[in-house]
């Protein structure tokens, strides 16, 4: 069993016992995608832009990971660039920093 199949069953466990809206399971949730398989990841990418939740992203760096620009996803979030770095800020300080890429290793999709 991968830690991620574990983490899923703690989460399945959790929801059983009706504590799925928990601190505890909103942060063992947040490691379930930590630990997710890559493929696991690209669907839930892939899902969310197409279902409006992500705009599209700029482009790909070279590890083929997209990326995003902070003014695109203020925009479509109706977010001034301002509010956007806030919010930013906000979750680097609770889940750690995001990382940034040198605007020359990326591979404009559009």
């Amino acid at each position: 069993m991968t830690d991620f199949d574990a983490i899923c069953q703690q989460l399945r466990t959790l929801k059983a016992a009706g504590l799925a809206d928990t601190d505890s399971y909103r942060r063992l949730s947040d490691l379930a995608l930590q630990n997710a398989p890559d493929w696991l990841m690209t669907k839930i990418m892939d899902d969310a832009v197409r279902e409006g939740m992500l705009p599209p992203p700029m482009g790909i760096d070279t590890n083929g990971e997209r990326v995003w620009r902070l003014e695109d996803i203020a925009a479509h979030f109706g977010l001034s660039p301002a509010e956007a770095r806030r919010s930013l800020e906000a979750f680097q300080l609770e889940q750690g920093d995001v990382a940034t890429i040198n605007p020359a290793s990326i591979h404009r999709m559009h």
